[in-house]
């Protein structure tokens, strides 16, 4: 059964905003979707197969279609068919087992026939659940399987809807061998929301199933019976028949002669069977009920065979006097005995067991007394009826958290498997996570009795991605003949621009500072042996002759007929000496026996024996004289049949720890209730992790320990870098400007005017980037790797720069992408300072300036102090 139990408020919603991220496990952010679905797929043990593809985080306030998929139960389906195929070969093994007196009682209360019946439906039911397709074997066998509750109910209840789940506050029944697919729609609030799903145990879905509907053999006996009469009146007068029956016994057992012959014996066997056949407890085991519970029971007699009852059902005991007694001397004794001591003279009491001693006076009323004894068989009962009844089991109890809608991103998951060695969801390690980031472990599919832990560690890295780090490298080979960054820029702009004519040295710029690097009875019968099997001399056959059987003699080929005898006649004669009792069962047994042998050839001499035998006389005294031993015989396995059945029922009226004792006792329960066990199987826990504003590499040790010892089960390890974020960034590198354009500069020098060109196309450009959303440096993914629109975003930034030379004559405004942190993309429009100058007499008499914009401008730039570092490779 599947319930889905939601500790959250219910609102009403339209659409969703769902939580995702780079995969199933690790970070969830935010986008649009209406009502997006959250799928959980679980096998029949209650593992979860794969996270959520939405994962394990919500959004407050949103609205989710919940869909969980549960397969079929087929390896618990086959554990049912086993179980009850070892059920039905032991209960057999028990019944055909001729020694054991439990057997006498079975023929007692059922009659050999209906147990015979039982014995073939229980071997053939067990043949048809070794079968390949039990389905149809059980359909086609010729077994009405009325003795356990018919071939229906073992149809429906194996092979129906039996595949049961709750979901939410309802139960479903689907088909055994059908997987379960369940909806719902939820919406969270700010709390967190945890899907508990409950399958029914099929053994105990069977059991509860087969108790309910043979309940009804026994219930017109039982509905209506005060508790206290059964408890009070009718047990006691079935277990005080056991002590007529021991006497009984002694007389059945004497050697001067048979026990049935005496009629005192005779009344008294007759008087107890009249009492045993019409006591209730009887009555109520003869109705069937202890007959179609033998496959449970496995020949242990029970009248509850569950073990449990409700508490109204429960009889009222009496408290031990004699404990009490003894339980209050004893503590009295042994505080009279400190009293008494030299020990208390010598001012060396034990003055807290003196205290203890002082608060046990007197309690042995509140420990052994009527109170006591009936509060504990309450609290046994109870336990038993919580394990019996409990049908639902949670397979699976899941938490997902609930996550503010304002800060999605704020929110990182690490997820672990716990029943795949803590593998965690694939990922790249090249991710670095916001500081300010609330970050979780998460382990699902953790078993009952165990416990997720992390150990955790961290390192300080640097405040930049991997290809920064790798230039920095690159660079420092030419740090040290670079001198100071002044004397990089008009080196590269002369390189880079080698038609253009000598510009001024642009003033001294400060372009960053260097980073640090990064670190890594049997009944009686008549045997066909009595007569000898053996080569032909005579053929017996018998013969109605009038009122009388008559056996005929007759030689073995020609059929000729030697002699006859009177059976009757013979049979008189011999038991004469016998009371009527016993000659009139024997002689009807002995001919019902010879009747049903018709159909048989049976010899009774041997050929050489011919010649001893010279008269039919003497045929007539051996043949009665085998008659004699056929008496002989039965009449001593009857007297041990009766003798074995009278002991039975002494064990089984005494109890002898086989049926009286607690609680086989017990009335059975009204109604046997599904009630559901809420320990899950599976489940999930969160562990929260540190993190500081400093750049740092955080080191996991995800480990699950057992609960009781503390021993690790199976850890793993696991890493993610996290880093401060930024809104501004700066940057140091190349443009390209596809327009020409003319600028230049006059400056008067000894007289004489000079014109400095300033229209390079290709130029050294500096600026400031401010980020929209904050980027976080130390990220080593390219852009293209990114799948959320919120990271994409922290890659794009606002740029405003300037090129040289005279950076504040050429100045740049547009936009830029990181592609890898610190490696920028830029475009955007180059707007320059255009100056108009009049020149009079070898004499600037008149300048006006404008700027103009000059169309697109292109550049990809670093961050400046790897840049200045790079640079010395040029100046080598």
């Amino acid at each position: 059964m599947l319930l889905l139990w939601l500790s959250v408020k219910t609102v009403t919603a339209q659409s969703a905003h769902p939580l995702r991220g780079h995969d199933a496990s690790r970070k969830y952010w935010l986008q649009k979707n209406d009502t997006p679905l959250i799928l959980i797929q679980i096998n029949e043990k209650g593992e979860i197969k794969a996270p959520p593809p939405a994962g394990f985080a919500l959004m407050e306030k949103r609205s989710y279609n919940i869909r969980v998929i549960v397969d079929s139960p087929h390896t618990a389906h086959k554990a049912l068919l086993k179980y009850l195929r070892e059920q039905c070969l032991a209960a057999y093994e028990i019944l055909d087992n001729k020694q054991l007196s439990t057997l006498h009682i079975y023929v007692d209360l059922y009659g050999r026939a209906d147990l015979d019946t039982l014995k073939a439906q229980l071997w053939a039911l067990a043949d048809i659940l070794d079968e390949e397709d039990v389905q149809e074997a059980l359909k086609n066998s010729p077994h009405n399987f009325d003795r356990l509750l018919g071939k229906a109910f073992l149809t429906q209840q194996l092979f129906g809807t039996i595949f049961t789940l709750r979901f939410g506050k309802k139960d479903i029944s689907l088909p055994f061998d059908q997987k379960a697919v369940l909806d719902t729609t939820i919406t969270t609030v700010d709390e967190n929301v945890r899907l508990p799903i409950l399958v029914a145990d099929m053994k105990k879905q069977f059991i509860r199933a087969y108790f309910t509907a043979s309940r009804d053999t026994i219930a017109p006996l039982i509905d209506g019976m005060r508790p206290r009469v059964f408890y009070d009146d009718i047990l006691p007068a079935a277990g005080g028949m056991s002590k007529k029956y021991e006497d009984l016994l002694k007389e059945v057992k004497k050697e001067d002669g048979p026990f049935i012959c005496d009629d005192d014996v005779l009344n008294r066997f007759r008087k107890l069977n009249e009492q045993f056949y019409a006591n209730t407890l009887i009555r109520i085991l003869r109705t069937k009920w202890l007959l179609c519970w033998t496959w449970y029971m496995a020949g242990d007699l029970r009248l509850n065979p569950l073990g449990f009852t409700d508490k109204a059902l429960l009889p009222v005991l009496k408290g031990d006097t004699n404990k009490v007694k003894d339980y209050n001397a004893y503590v009295q004794s042994a505080k009279q005995l400190m009293i008494h001591s030299n020990e208390l003279n010598e001012a060396k009491i034990n003055y807290r067991l003196m205290d203890s001693l002082l608060r046990l006076q007197g309690k042995g009323e509140e420990l052994f007394g009527e109170a006591a004894q009936n509060s504990a068989q309450e609290t046994r009962n109870k336990e038993s009826a919580a394990t019996g009844q409990k049908v639902l089991h949670t397979i699976n109890s899941s938490t997902m958290r609930v996550v503010s809608g304002r800060k999605p991103h704020l929110y990182l998951l690490l997820s672990y498997n716990a029943a795949n060695k803590l593998k965690g969801s694939t990922h790249s390690k090249t991710i670095t996570y916001t500081a300010d980031v609330t970050a979780e472990a998460m382990a699902y599919n953790i078993a009952a009795g165990q416990q997720f832990q992390v150990k955790q560690s961290s390192s300080p890295i640097p405040d930049k991605s991997s290809v920064i780090s790798e230039l920095d490298n690159i660079g420092s080979i030419a740090e040290a003949a670079l001198t100071a960054a002044n004397s990089a820029v008009p080196g590269w702009t002369q390189m880079i621009n080698i038609s253009s004519p000598p510009s001024p040295q642009p003033s001294s710029i400060r372009v960053g500072f260097l980073a640090t690097p990064s670190v890594g009875a049997a009944a009686p019968h008549i045997p066909e042996a009595t007569f000898l099997k053996s080569k032909p001399s005579f053929r017996v056959r018998v013969h109605n002759e009038g009122r009388n059987q008559l056996i005929l003699l007759e030689t073995g080929t020609g059929g000729r007929l030697i002699h006859k005898v009177n059976i009757a006649d013979s049979m008189w004669k011999v038991m004469r000496t016998y009371c009527y009792e016993v000659r009139n069962d024997i002689m009807e047994e002995m001919q019902q026996q010879i009747r049903n042998d018709t159909s048989e050839t049976f010899f009774l001499f041997e050929e050489a024996e011919l010649a001893f035998y010279k008269t039919a006389e003497q045929l007539r005294i051996q043949v009665n004289g085998i008659m004699e031993k056929i008496h002989a015989k039965y009449f001593d396995r009857n007297t041990q049949a009766v003798s074995d059945t009278i002991l039975a029922r002494i064990q089984f009226l005494n109890g002898a720890g086989t049926f009286f004792g607690y609680p086989k006792y017990i009335l059975p329960p009204a109604i046997f209730k599904a009630q559901a066990d809420t320990i899950p199987a599976f489940r999930n826990q969160y562990e929260t992790l540190a993190t500081t504003e400093t750049p740092q590499k955080n080191s996991l040790e995800p480990l699950i320990t057992d609960k009781k010892t503390g021993e690790t089960v199976v850890k793993t390890t696991d890493s993610y870098k996290s880093a401060k974020p930024h809104f501004i960034t700066s940057s140091l590198g190349v443009a390209w400007i596809p327009n020409r354009f003319q600028r230049s500069d006059a400056t008067l020098s000894n007289g004489t005017i000079t014109n400095t060109r300033d229209e390079a196309n290709i130029r050294l450009i500096t600026g400031i980037h401010f980020h929209p959303v904050r980027i976080i440096l130390a990220d080593d993914r390219s852009v293209f790797r990114m799948k959320s629109f919120r990271e994409v975003a922290s890659r794009t930034s606002l740029f405003l720069g300037a090129s040289f030379p005279k950076p504040l004559y050429n100045l740049h405004f547009g936009g830029s992408v990181d592609i890898w942190t610190g490696v920028k993309a830029s475009a955007g429009i180059h707007v320059y300072r255009y100056t108009k100058y009049t020149v009079l007499n070898n004499q600037v008499t008149k300048e006006e300036s404008k700027y103009l914009s000059n169309g697109l401008f292109l550049s990809l730039s670093i961050t400046p102090a790897t840049f200045v570092k790079l640079i010395g490779l040029f100046n080598l």
